[in-house]
């Protein structure tokens, strides 16, 4: 609970991002458990180097990155609450993802007028679907930000929309 909390309060992540962390971070613990030899206060570079080795062979690159993530956070909570003092070079080892670079182009506006004029507008459902689709593209704003909206959010006098980003609180 005092990990979540770091988290949330520290880290400001979402619920469904905590819970995955908190999940890596079981998984670790798990594998060091098997471990009768090793305490998690005696963990170094080797021990964590391992843990990531057989997490790679077990998952795909971008969850083993994205362990790596989660137990480095762990540890950054365990020496930030006097739990354990780690060296700060203490790091699991990231497994270095290679990404392309996402096509930059984006929607002609003949390609824009046919999304738009696909969606029909007749009944509630279609509404909904128009304005979701005019605040993804017109706006920018992800998709959870965009389910996240109220009437509350929007001043119509104003013109103006209020976005409660997510991943920045």
């Amino acid at each position: 609970m005092a990990f979540d909390t770091y988290l949330k309060e520290v880290a400001g992540l979402t619920s469904a991002t905590r819970l995955i962390r908190r999940s890596d971070v079981y998984g670790f613990l798990a594998w060091l458990d098997n471990d009768q030899s090793t305490t998690l206060g005696s963990i170094n570079v080797t021990h964590l180097t391992a843990f990531i080795c057989v997490r790679a062979s077990q998952v795909a690159l971008v969850t083993t990155a994205r362990t790596a993530c989660s137990v480095n956070a762990f540890l950054r909570f365990l020496t930030a609450q006097g739990y354990y003092n780690f060296n700060t070079a203490l790091r699991v080892p990231r497994p270095k993802l290679l990404h392309t670079l996402p096509d930059n182009k984006s929607m002609s506006n003949n390609e824009l007028h046919r999304l738009l004029s696909s969606i029909d507008r007749s009944n509630l459902g279609g509404k909904r679907d128009y304005a979701i689709t005019r605040c993804l593209y017109d706006l920018g704003i992800r998709t959870g930000e965009v389910a996240s909206l109220t009437i509350d959010n929007i001043d119509w006098r104003n013109k103006t929309i209020e976005i409660n980003l997510a991943k920045t609180r």
